[in-house]
């Protein structure tokens, strides 16, 4: 996973570096598909959902455009937003684990 600042799409170098062992995962096992899920918080962007699925969307293509460059092939990547909130959100710990991008491997 990789987590995201609120109302942010930016990564670290460290998540980078997450991106670059998910890349070479690929190509040792020979994945033939990775399927990119971007998530937001209801806290961050509370003014509507659809500004939160926007989030969401921006992260998924922020993360498949760092994997692209990583040498992931287009063919293989899906982008998809999840389906809401995850982790409950009365603390600033639960929407910051909201806040994030899964990645899910499958052949």
């Amino acid at each position: 996973m990789i987590f995201f600042l609120p109302g942010s799409d930016s990564m670290t170098d460290r998540d980078r570096a997450i991106l670059h062992d998910v890349a070479l995962l690929q190509r040792r096992q020979q994945i033939k598909r990775l399927t990119v899920v971007g998530h937001a918080s209801k806290s961050e962007l509370a003014e509507s959902e659809a500004a939160q699925l926007d989030m969401a969307l921006a992260r998924a293509n922020a993360v498949a455009a760092q994997l692209m460059e990583e040498g992931v092939p287009s063919s293989t990547i899906q982008t998809a937003t999840g389906a809401g909130s995850v982790y409950d959100e009365t603390g600033a710990q639960g929407a910051a684990a909201n806040q994030r991008v899964e990645i899910l491997l499958s052949n």
